[in-house]
């Protein structure tokens, strides 16, 4: 498949994902993370469909330090 047809994909998936996950949230469980899957989907297909590995990667790197660094923020405010 072309790269854009790829990533017209993975968007239309993401929203669908969005609208999934505000449903659920709203009629089951607040905490679902579907929709915030989703919502990364839509914002970041073109990286995910056209990136090289070494930046996808890097991109998991920075999530996951931003992830462990507002965790810490987060239990030494609390606590």
């Amino acid at each position: 498949m072309p790269t854009p047809a790829v990533t017209k994909l993975v968007r239309r998936r993401g929203a669908w994902m969005i609208v999934i996950g505000f449903a659920h949230g709203v009629l089951l469980w607040a905490g679902d993370i579907v929709g915030a899957y989703g919502l990364l989907a839509v914002l970041m297909a073109g990286l995910l469909v056209r990136a090289t590995d070494r930046a996808l990667l890097a991109t998991a790197g920075i999530g996951v330090l931003v992830i462990t660094l507002l965790r810490r923020l987060r239990a030494d405010a609390t606590g």
